[in-house]
C-alpha cells in the first residue's frame, strides 16, 4: 500500500517550513475522497488554512480541463488565493502547471508546489515543483521478494506499506 497520509504530512510540513499558510489540493477523485478528512485535520493541526473550494478532485479528464481548473483556482482577480498547492497525482502535474502559467502564477513567489511522483519517473512540469512520492523500483523488488517467498512455501500474508519520500531521499 502507499502511505497517503505520510505524503500529505510531508507536503504540509514542507509548506510550514517554507512559510506557507493557505493550502489547496488538486487530486484525482479516489485520493480526494479517501483522504479529505485526514488532510483537513492535518492542515488544521499545523495552523494552516484551506477553503472547501481549494480542494478539487477530478476524474481522468483531458489535460485541457485540468489546466482550466488550475487556472480558475489561481486566476489573479480573486481576493484570496492559496500560497501552497499539493498535487496528489503525477498525471495532473503537467496540465496543472500549464494552467498556473496561464494564470500568471510565479513559483515560488506566489505559490509553493508539492507534487506526487512515482520515482524514478518524474512527470514533466512547466514550473518548479518539489516531488514527494514512492520508490517504484523498491516496491517492485518487495513484490518479487514476496512472490519468491510464496513459491518457497511461505503462506503468511504480507502487507507492506511504501513510505512517502522526498526526491532527495530516493536513490534513482
Amino acid at each position: 500500500t502507499f502511505d497517503a497520509h505520510g505524503l500529505i504530512d510531508k507536503a504540509l510540513d514542507l509548506f510550514v517550513e517554507r512559510g506557507r499558510r493557505r493550502v489547496a489540493m488538486l487530486s484525482l477523485h479516489g485520493f480526494a475522497e479517501a483522504n479529505e478528512r485526514y488532510a483537513s485535520s492535518a492542515i488544521a493541526e499545523r495552523g494552516l488554512t484551506t477553503r472547501p473550494y481549494w480542494t478539487q478532485a477530478m476524474f481522468h479528464s483531458p489535460p485541457k480541463w485540468v489546466q482550466a481548473c488550475a487556472h480558475l483556482l489561481m486566476h489573479g482577480n480573486q481576493t484570496e488565493r492559496p500560497d501552497a498547492l499539493l498535487i496528489t497525482d503525477d498525471n495532473l502535474i503537467e496540465p496543472v502547471t500549464a494552467g498556473l502559467v496561464a494564470a500568471g502564477v510565479r513559483v515560488p513567489e506566489d505559490l509553493e508546489i508539492v507534487a506526487h511522483c512515482n520515482f524514478p519517473w518524474p512527470a514533466p512540469a512547466h514550473l518548479p515543483v518539489t516531488r514527494i512520492g514512492y520508490d517504484v523500483q523498491r516496491i517492485l523488488q518487495q513484490c518479487m521478494d514476496s512472490i519468491d517467498r510464496q513459491r518457497a512455501g511461505d503462506t503468511k500474508a504480507t502487507i507492506m506499506q511504501s513510505p512517502a519520500r522526498l526526491e532527495a531521499e530516493v536513490q534513482v
